[in-house]
């Protein structure tokens, strides 16, 4: 292999692929922000998409997403609503991931794409979805000492990552992609320890 196809093989895959893996990590936290992001650089014609996925530069599309992110973060900060978009998360934030990843990779068939984007994206999706999940029900068992602010100050926090590693997927997609691979072993981390903590938890209500 010569060094033209090392150099293809880097910008035709690696770097969508990791790319596609920091936004899909930034899609665990808020599904809309990384779509919005991808649609809005591809209708201004600042991002190539993968033909399949090229109805995310319509401006209608946009304009949905639009709404759609805003809806999400504004619901997020409203108690009991952020349990119930949490809930829906399970299913629409893989689903975002995956599109999202899918859309970058321009160079491969559609089933490829998509193929890639269930496993790439939909996994780092859900991944940092069941690890923010489980610090959100910590958050809300808690809720009686920190009077629900705990659940808004996080929600706040969210928002800021989501916003600063999609800005960082698409600028430095290297780092990102390293940066989100490491994110999924710390919420799968979170989420063993989670368990563990609710089992317990659990065992102390039975012994008392």
């Amino acid at each position: 292999m010569d060094l033209s196809s090392v150099t293809s093989l880097h910008a035709d895959w690696a770097v969508p692929l990791l790319m596609g893996i920091g936004l899909s990590a930034c899609a665990g936290f808020r599904a809309w922000l990384p779509l919005l992001l991808v649609s809005a650089l591809a209708h201004f014609g600042c991002l190539q998409l993968n033909p399949s996925m090229s109805a995310l530069a319509d401006e209608r599309v946009l304009a949905a997403l639009l709404i759609a992110t805003a809806i999400e973060m504004i619901g997020d900060k409203v108690p009991a609503l952020d349990n119930a978009l949490d809930t829906a998360g399970s299913f629409l934030r893989p689903a975002a991931g995956t599109v999202v990843s899918s859309s970058l990779l321009v160079h491969a068939d559609a089933g490829v794409a998509l193929l890639l984007g269930v496993i790439v994206g939909g996994g780092t999706a859900l991944s940092v979805h069941a690890g923010k999940s489980a610090v959100r029900l910590t958050s809300t068992a808690s809720a009686p000492v920190h009077m629900g602010i705990g659940n808004v100050a996080l929600s706040f926090a969210e928002d800021g990552l989501s916003i600063i590693a999609s800005a960082m997927s698409v600028l430095l997609p290297i780092l990102a992609g390293i940066c989100a691979v490491l994110a999924v072993g710390v919420c799968l981390f979170m989420l063993i320890r989670w368990r563990r903590w609710l089992k317990k938890r659990r065992e102390d209500r039975c012994t008392a």
